[in-house]
């Protein structure tokens, strides 16, 4: 497995400098995620300067993450809007040699793609899901791209089981499952016992695995029930049984650290460090080709 980290990237392509490449490698991370802004406007030459700034200094684009109009809207312009803009991203992301390409299943709710809705979990929404993804598939695989979907309690992809239909209905070799397993954590047993839940996800989706996103997850002392996620080494979140599982089906793969500040960042490593140590399991120190 390999570090890599959710920060530091600046929206504007022409800010990749060797300056900051180097400070993401300094900072002990072979993988960098981002993205750049709105993808119509890129030039071919931006992308590959950015790309060979960042792979001087022994970085990589671990992942890229897009921003689109949700793909499951029941408005059809809606979702042609996200798949006609997802569709130039996959050629951004395909000259920056991304290792994966991040994908959200979308939400009926505008306010955002990780908002919850009372239709987001119907089966009439997980279909234009299923829809959506064997219209951009197809692409993906054309450019060698690994797409790589998470799911969410709140989201149309609420449990592990759903986000393996889903793979299966789509059955495209591009599309594959970023596993983040706080964002299914839906009750306080799974809050305060996560190892169950951990085993649910690679036992069902470990085959599919292609990256991973890390923090960790905590209970709010609040009336009704509030989860929040918090900074790895600050919650639940059985990392003994995340790290040893993750190596095992996805031993290439990017473990990457997530919404964080550049503060949080530094002793978020230091604890991982640990945790690799006490597994048994090495970071792989060079970016990933």
């Amino acid at each position: 497995m390999r570090s890599a980290v959710a920060a530091f990237l600046p929206s504007d392509i022409r800010e990749v400098t060797p300056e900051l490449a180097r400070k993401i490698r300094q900072a002990g991370f072979v993988g960098v995620t981002g993205a750049f802004g709105d993808p119509f406007t890129l030039r071919d030459s931006e992308l590959d300067r950015a790309r060979e700034t960042l792979a001087e200094a022994g970085v990589r684009l671990a992942q890229y993450v897009p921003q689109y109009e949700a793909f499951v809207h029941p408005d059809e312009s809606c979702r042609r809007r996200g798949i006609r803009t997802l569709l130039e991203v996959f050629r951004v992301a395909a000259r920056l040699e991304a290792s994966t390409v991040y994908l959200r299943p979308g939400s009926l709710n505008l306010k955002g793609q990780w908002t919850p809705h009372p239709q987001n979990r119907s089966q009439q929404t997980f279909e234009r899901l299923v829809r959506s993804l064997k219209e951009v598939c197809p692409v993906a695989q054309s450019l060698s791209l690994c797409l790589a979907i998470e799911g969410h309690t709140v989201s149309p992809l609420p449990t592990p089981e759903r986000v393996r239909s889903l793979l299966e209905r789509v059955g495209s070799p591009a599309l594959r499952f970023n596993v983040d397993p706080v964002n299914f954590v839906d009750s306080l047993e799974s809050a305060y016992e996560t190892r169950p839940l951990l085993n649910r996800l690679f036992d069902m989706l470990g085959p599919f695995t292609v990256a991973a996103h890390v923090k960790d997850v905590g209970v709010q002392d609040h009336l009704v029930l509030h989860i929040e996620e918090r900074p790895p080494g600050h919650g639940h979140l059985d990392f003994q049984t995340f790290i040893r599982r993750f190596e095992s089906c996805c031993p290439e793969g990017y473990f990457i650290v997530e919404h964080l500040n550049e503060e949080q960042i530094g002793p978020a490593k230091k604890f991982l460090d640990g945790e690799l140590e006490r597994a048994g399991v090495q970071w792989k120190e060079d970016a990933a080709t």
